[in-house]
């Protein structure tokens, strides 16, 4: 997809860091940007910075746990712009460990796979069916890590195996797409 003109781009975390970056610009590529992010502060910032740009954007909090939240922000999405041509399954985030592992909380495993692995799987849940029956050209991208998909940090045990799953995840959505010769692609992200 090279012309982003009138395109409907959805951002899971995108209210900040790379999410924020990647409206900005696709915003100003001629894209209509929707939002969605657990952080409410953030978002409203997100959301005044965007329309101060001149950038056709709506925000919404989306948290990527829930699929009602998740199907909620698709139909936003859908109810403002006529529908999603590019869905960043962006929200992530670092488990904050330190130490052993053997020490770690299982609460800090859970935490940081329900968003990191569960998050891009509920998205796919939600978004994929909806840009395979557009039946046009989408693009589905999944921002992931180096540190899990191509080498280990082993400072960072919880969040290495979370982005390892998603790197995994990503790469066998791609393939069955690409078998299925959907019109659908996916990428993975590499910030």
């Amino acid at each position: 997809m090279q012309d982003f003109n009138d395109k409907v781009a959805l951002i899971t975390g995108g209210a900040s860091g790379v999410g924020r970056s990647l409206a900005f610009a696709l915003g100003r590529a001629g894209a209509n940007i929707v939002v969605g992010d657990v952080d409410k502060s953030a978002l409203e910032d997100a959301l005044d910075a965007l329309t101060e740009a001149g950038i056709s954007a709506v925000a919404q909090f989306c948290d990527v746990t829930s699929v009602e939240s998740l199907n909620d922000l698709a139909d936003r999405a859908e109810s403002e712009f006529g529908g999603l041509d590019l869905v960043f399954a962006n929200a992530g985030i670092g488990a904050g460990e330190s130490g052993a592992m053997w020490d770690y909380s299982e609460k800090d495993w859970q935490w940081c796979f329900n968003v990191n692995m569960w998050g891009v799987i509920n998205s796919i849940s939600v978004f994929m069916p909806r840009l395979v029956a557009g039946n046009k050209e989408a693009h589905f991208v999944v921002t992931g890590s180096g540190n899990g998909a191509f080498l280990v940090f082993p400072d960072a045990p919880i969040y290495t195996a979370s982005k390892a799953a998603v790197h995994a995840i990503t790469e066998n959505l791609h393939y069955q797409t690409q078998a299925a010769g959907l019109p659908v692609k996916i990428s993975a992200l590499f910030p």
